[in-house]
């Protein structure tokens, strides 16, 4: 199966509609649609994002440190300014909506298994 390359236009209406996932104003539709503009604006891997922590958002240098990249190779990624800004927006909804706000990857469902450096820690450091 080829893989698919979404239109700007496919991308637009995918983060709309994770917007309106229950519940409204929740953690959920927030962490899809930061996580679906994140993958759209920067082509990260689906594991790459999900295994980004909170340190690896360099705000002054609008940049993200990729750590565990496709070989285990870590790489810097580039954001827009768009992107920088819609992670600032999150981190805090992450850090007083979840029911793990210290969860070290602030991608990944609450479930995750990730360690405790926390969002609030790293969101406040770095610019």
């Amino acid at each position: 199966m080829a893989p698919h390359i979404y239109t700007p236009a496919e991308v637009e209406s995918l983060v709309t509609a994770a917007g309106r996932l229950s519940p409204e104003g929740g953690l959920t539709p927030a962490t899809f649609t930061t996580l679906f503009g994140l993958l759209a604006a920067t082509g990260l891997r689906i594991s790459e994002a999900l295994h980004l922590c909170c340190g690896d958002l360099d705000k002054a240098q609008e940049r993200l440190i990729v750590r565990h990249g496709k070989f285990q190779r870590s790489r810097l990624v580039p954001l827009h300014p768009t992107a920088t800004q819609a992670l600032r927006a999150y981190l805090p909804v992450r850090s007083t909506t979840s029911s793990r706000p210290n969860s070290r990857s602030p991608l990944a469902a609450d479930t995750g298994l990730y360690g405790s450096t926390t969002c609030a820690t790293a969101s406040s450091a770095g610019g």
